[in-house]
């Protein structure tokens, strides 16, 4: 095994890199002073009692676990779609630095320097498995006392400032031409401040031009009216939707 640090930047995380066998990671020496692979394998967090939550996504299972003094999400890349029946998890590329999870941390950390209300990163790995296919994981510190947009409406309404601070959220990520390929209502977090975070940022990218910007709005909408004809309790409707709209084209 070996690591070394491999950079440094005021405005970035002070990332290490670790390989073994099969194994590449890199972590954040300031987030996880004493990292070990360790802290990727979900059965070794719930036997040292770190583990604190995992919950059932759209893309299987994500965990939080407790580490010095600090809490971190960790996120298994599976894929969707029909072709998750056949392979769930693997993913072709012999680029370390164009793996998913390697292009997420660095959007991540683009996005931070540019003051945008998302998680910092903390690790990444891929494990490659032969025939230039790999599976991987992100941890990312996770954003104290926020709730899901989509679980937050089925506990209440949100009132017309919360939903246009949401269109003015966007608007922001949006003007710093962020593109996110999949804006859906639990990817939106809503903290106790009443702020919104975005989070996944998988397959994200900075993209040029306008006419993609209101269809990830479009798209953010659409799930909320799919998950609302499912389970008819959530708390949205068309007035919402406009409130946030006129917000997000006002940019106020």
């Amino acid at each position: 095994m070996k690591s070394r640090r491999i950079g440094q930047n005021e405005n970035q995380p002070f990332p290490a890199e670790i390989e073994e066998r099969h194994q590449y990671i890199v972590y954040d020496k300031r987030l996880l002073p004493g990292f070990a692979a360790t802290l990727f394998d979900p059965e070794y967090l719930e036997a040292e009692g770190l583990l604190l939550v995992a919950e059932q996504g759209l893309r299987g299972v994500g965990w939080s676990f407790a580490y010095q003094d600090k809490v971190f999400v960790l996120r298994h890349y599976r894929r969707g779609g029909a072709v998750s029946r056949l392979n769930y998890d693997s993913y072709f590329g012999v680029s370390r630095v164009r793996s998913r999870p390697a292009c997420e941390w660095r959007m991540l950390c683009g996005m931070r320097a540019r003051g945008l209300p998302v998680p910092a990163p903390a690790a990444w790995r891929i494990i490659q498995s032969g025939l230039g296919f790999y599976r991987a994981d992100l941890m990312t510190l996770r954003i104290p006392n926020c709730t899901a947009l989509h679980r937050l409406l089925l506990q209440r309404k949100l009132s017309e400032s919360e939903w246009r601070r949401l269109g003015v959220t966007l608007r922001q990520f949006h003007d710093n031409e962020v593109w996110h390929p999949d804006l859906n209502a639990s990817n939106v977090l809503m903290d106790d401040r009443g702020q919104f975070h975005l989070v996944d940022f998988d397959r994200a990218r900075f993209r040029r031009g306008r006419g993609w910007r209101e269809r990830g709005i479009l798209r953010l909408w659409r799930s909320l009216d799919k998950q609302r004809r499912l389970e008819p309790s959530l708390c949205c409707q068309e007035s919402d939707f406009r409130a946030l709209l006129d917000a997000y084209r006002s940019g106020a």
